[in-house]
């Protein structure tokens, strides 16, 4: 049994102060646990975003930044709001779970 005990990594642990109401014996409830403050190590979430290109024949990224900055690409602005329009709705769909 002592095999599947491990250390939890201290990286993906986090310290919050509680109330000192703990101290007292008398004090009974889950609530004597909830936080009072703010974590002592700043918790970050980093989300990883990839945006994709549909490509022809002959066309390579460099060609389509060129003729991107020389504005022979038609419509690809409209397109850019749609794919970012979905993606924000992805980003909102992801948050509600």
């Amino acid at each position: 049994v002592t095999r599947l005990l491990r250390p939890y990594d201290h990286k993906q642990m986090n310290a919050y102060p509680i109330a000192n109401t703990i101290k007292n014996p008398k004090n009974k409830g889950r609530e004597l646990l909830d936080p009072v403050g703010e974590p002592l190590q700043k918790e970050v979430y980093y989300q990883q975003e990839q945006k994709s290109v549909l490509m022809g024949m002959g066309m390579s990224p460099s060609r389509y930044r060129k003729l991107l900055e020389e504005g022979k690409i038609e419509g690809i602005e409209s397109i850019d709001q749609e794919a970012q329009k979905d993606a924000n709705q992805v980003k909102s769909d992801f948050r509600k779970k």
